[in-house]
């Protein structure tokens, strides 16, 4: 069966692949689990059959799988679900090189030969502040509009170097043109600009036993919202080791979806620069703790905003030079 040739030829071809032949009355509870338990869906058969089989399980772009289809005599393979973020487009160039087939792409920006941000994007992990901006700015692109780009201090990525984008190197001016707008960085400007923000920000925290991780996230939130930081962006909060036995940082890390980071009295001991506290060295052997294991966490990066006191919370936001 030529399907079953299709498949084999993948396989052989280092596409890693779960094979199953789908009886009738099985579509339904077959897509529902290739949907919940799988990035990609590799369909060999008429695409009418694929549409319906998977329409009951479209949720959102930014979460379904890919879905390809390959008509039954490998003449064509057709991206028809997630082709940016979700990498169908991609799956549909590489399968028909192997089996040489004509891709189908229809994407707007790829058939409009325009740079795919989603794309782009995914391939350097910066997330998108707002898919509805995202869409307008796709539309702006396709009516041949300019489109303003801004990069923080340690962005400096060269995907934006080519039409339709334009560079500004002085943020006043970037705000003030009428262009659509692009801004990449760990800061958080007016609501009608596309954010990419790159998960590179640290934060250092000391805090007092008993904490729960509730009025830990909302000291942190109440901070990045008035230093105008996107929370998204934190990619690891740092604390001293004696912390470690504490469930409510762990459970933070988690609700932050950032890595947990605890340093010992010893590391921090082997910096210098930082102004000690009187009654962090009653408790402990250093007199600092939020600053110094954030600059330590950003592997020695920059301090975004010194030391905060808060009641029984210190804080601290640093970003790492590179990811």
């Amino acid at each position: 069966e030529k399907a079953a040739q299709i498949a084999k030829t993948l396989k052989e071809n280092n596409i890693n692949l779960e094979i199953r032949k789908i009886k009738t009355g099985e579509f339904k509870k077959v897509f529902e689990y290739a949907f919940k338990n799988y990035s990609s869906i590799i369909a060999i058969m008429a695409t009418g059959i694929v549409v319906r089989g998977v329409a009951p399980f479209i949720k959102d772009k930014t979460s379904d799988p890919a879905v390809v289809v390959i008509d039954e005599k490998g003449r064509f393979v057709i991206s028809l679900l997630s082709g940016h973020l979700g990498g169908a487009n991609e799956l549909t160039d590489k399968i028909a090189k192997i089996i040489n087939a004509t891709p189908v792409i229809t994407t707007a920006t790829d058939i409009n030969n325009l740079p795919a941000i989603d794309v782009f994007a995914k391939k350097h992990k910066l997330i998108l502040s707002d898919k509805h901006i995202f869409k307008k700015l796709v539309s702006s692109m396709l009516k041949g509009k300019k489109i303003a780009v801004y990069q923080e201090k340690d962005e400096n990525y060269h995907f934006f170097s080519k039409e339709p984008f334009v560079i500004f190197q002085n943020l006043e001016e970037f705000q003030s043109v009428r262009y659509p707008k692009i801004y990449v960085g760990v800061k958080k400007l007016k609501n009608n600009i596309l954010h990419l923000i790159p998960k590179k920000v640290v934060v250092g925290l000391g805090f007092h036993r008993g904490l729960q991780e509730r009025e830990l996230k909302d000291f942190i939130e109440n901070i990045f919202k008035r230093e105008s930081i996107w929370l998204e962006s934190i990619s690891k909060i740092a604390t001293i080791d004696k912390r470690k036995d504490e469930l409510s940082f762990h459970n933070l890390a988690k609700m932050l979806n950032a890595e947990p980071l605890f340093f010992s009295e010893r590391e921090i001991l082997n910096l210098s620069g930082f102004q000690k506290s009187k009654l962090v060295l009653k408790y402990h052997n250093v007199g600092n703790i939020s600053e110094t294991c954030a600059y330590l966490g950003s592997g020695r990066g920059e301090i975004l905003l010194p030391k905060v006191k808060g009641g029984k919370i210190t804080l601290c936001i640093a970003k790492e030079r590179f990811l």
